[in-house]
């Protein structure tokens, strides 16, 4: 028997940790669904922003939504939630035959809402109402701040997959929120039997980072002062972990509160092991898996460990063995000085992080995208960009009977080559960080800036409101605009503050290009000059100085 259907025997489902459109048209969910036993799906921006960014399966439809002027966020919702639905339709036979236990597909609120209670629950009825499934699972990390917000939407009937677990005490926590949720159904007469939840526990972060420090208790001999030996525990601390928190689930079901609750139809709230690929090659390839398969559990998986278990894994009830070991485990990680509490409490808000940087590099993905799509990558569309450009510059400057027009038209093929086809940043996000940047040195042409930024939907702002009183459409760049970041009234100035963005970007590890573009008159300026022999001295290949010769 293939070693994933023997999961099953011994309670435990296998979820698979990923989703990409390519599995829709190679059949290849399908096949796992129907003869693997496939049992739901955990998906994450990491994923989707590799499908999206190095695959055209998505450009019909993410040009379509462009074209039709939709927004950066709009076409992220629209894109994850037609894979979700989709998943959601071809997991319907196994939520259907299993009475809603299995078949459930997973898709994550924004992580930057974190700690933000009303925005996860407005977010996630949005989501829920998008995909319209009922084997669709919302992932809500489980911080204080996802407390609320949890009960809430599962008191609603939102089914939901709390993420981001780290320590048993926190568990406690969510276990005790998805109690209170089916308490309130039961007392205001709804099923208890139709909303559905998981509670993450993540694995292999914890080894990683105990690891390191244990690491650090040790001599480059490979003595220690420490009793017991800091060797001893590498690799140990992540199962020992998962295995107390299954022993404390499996008390809570003996409790008379949950007694209750299951008599009136309420299912448990599963335990889920997330994170379970092993990070260290020097560890077995199933560590993640093999001790913690028991009943009530799911294993949500990467693909290298589903086939790795699938070719040499062995099922077997697990889970509930090695409990007093793994409480001397966490004891004898207290006596050579480290707190699982704190380490649990950094992994959660470095897991938060994690969580927002695929996201925001999917986010900004599909921007880069939107901005070649709703633009067109050829000549002839830039030249009407272009063409566009200065119609609204005419206009513009017009209405306020003021600005500089001639240096706008000057620069418009120029600036609309950069924004509609070349630069990499994101229309939706002036803040974000990982992205080209624009700096507009000839400041007088401030005009035809606004229009792109416009053009481009980063900004709704009325064109016809330049120089005006309150309008963050001034007559020069400053920083009144959110989408500048260094005032460019005074001529010479640019290419030196260009330089400081990119000497800053290179300390943070960012690779994206800082685009100046300067005016000829201004290149008289000696400024100019020491601006370009500092750039070649510090070898910044990430400044582009483009000069308008008008």
């Amino acid at each position: 028997m293939n070693p994933l259907l023997a999961l099953k025997e011994y309670g435990q489902s296998y979820w698979m940790d990923d989703l990409r459109r390519e599995m829709f048209q190679d059949g290849s969910l399908a096949h796992r669904v129907r003869e693997e036993g496939l049992g739901g799906i955990t998906s994450n921006p990491s994923t989707f922003s590799l499908a999206i960014g190095e695959s055209n399966a998505y450009d019909d439809e993410l040009r379509a939504a462009a074209r039709a002027g939709k927004s950066v966020n709009e076409i992220y919702e629209q894109l994850v939630t037609s894979d979700v639905r989709t998943a959601c339709d071809l997991l319907r036979p196994v939520y259907d035959q299993t009475q809603g236990l299995d078949g459930y597909v997973s898709l994550e609120v924004s992580p930057h809402l974190a700690h933000d209670s009303v925005g996860s629950i407005e977010e996630a009825r949005r989501l829920a109402a998008a995909v319209g499934r009922p084997n669709l699972m919302i992932k809500i990390p489980g911080t204080i701040a996802g407390l609320p917000a949890i009960e809430e939407l599962l008191w609603e009937g939102i089914n939901v997959n709390i993420t981001l677990l780290f320590s048993v005490e926190r568990y406690k926590a969510v276990a005790h929120t998805w109690q209170r949720a089916l308490e309130r159904r039961l007392a205001a007469g709804r099923s208890v039997r139709d909303v559905a939840s998981v509670a993450s526990f993540f694995l292999s972060r914890i080894d990683t980072l105990v690891d390191e420090l244990l690491a650090h208790r040790m001599r480059p001999d490979g003595s220690s002062s420490y009793t017991p030996h800091p060797q001893t525990l590498l690799g140990t601390v992540a199962v020992a972990n998962a295995k107390l928190a299954y022993a404390n689930f499996s008390a809570l079901l003996k409790e008379s509160r949950w007694q209750a609750l299951e008599g009136a139809g309420a299912r448990p709230q599963r335990l889920l092991w997330a994170s379970t690929s092993t990070k260290n090659p020097a560890y077995p390839d199933l560590m993640y898996v093999e001790p913690l398969i028991g009943p009530h559990t799911v294993n949500t998986m990467p693909l290298k460990t589903i086939a790795a278990f699938a070719d040499h894994g062995k099922a077997a009830l697990t889970v509930n063995k090695g409990v007093k070991a793994a409480a001397r485990t966490l004891r004898e990680l207290r006596a050579v000085g480290i707190d699982l509490k704190q380490i649990t409490a950094q992994l959660e808000n470095e897991g938060i992080q994690k969580f927002i940087e695929p996201y925001d590099g999917l986010l900004a993905t599909i921007g880069r995208k939107r901005v070649r799509f709703a633009a067109g990558a050829d000549r002839s569309r830039l030249a009407g960009a272009a063409r566009q450009l200065r119609r609204d510059v005419i206009r513009m400057t017009t209405a306020a009977g003021s600005g500089h027009p001639t240096s706008c038209m000057s620069c418009a093929d120029i600036v609309a080559t950069l924004f509609f086809e070349t630069m990499r940043w994101d229309p939706g996000d002036p803040r974000a960080r990982d992205v080209d940047t624009f700096l507009l040195s000839k400041g007088h042409a401030a005009p035809i800036l606004w229009a792109a930024l416009v053009r481009s939907g980063a900004s709704d702002e009325d064109l016809l409101t330049l120089r005006d009183i309150g309008s963050t459409l001034e007559g020069h760049p400053t920083p009144n605009n959110p989408w500048v970041k260094v005032a460019t009234g005074s001529l010479g100035q640019g290419l030196s503050a260009a330089n400081g963005m990119a000497l800053a970007n290179r300390l943070d590890g960012i690779e994206a290009r800082i685009y100046c573009l300067l005016g000829d008159g201004e290149c008289s300026e000696g400024s100019v000059w020491e601006a370009a022999q500092f750039a070649a001295m510090h070898d910044l290949c990430n400044v582009v100085a483009i000069v308008d010769q008008n």
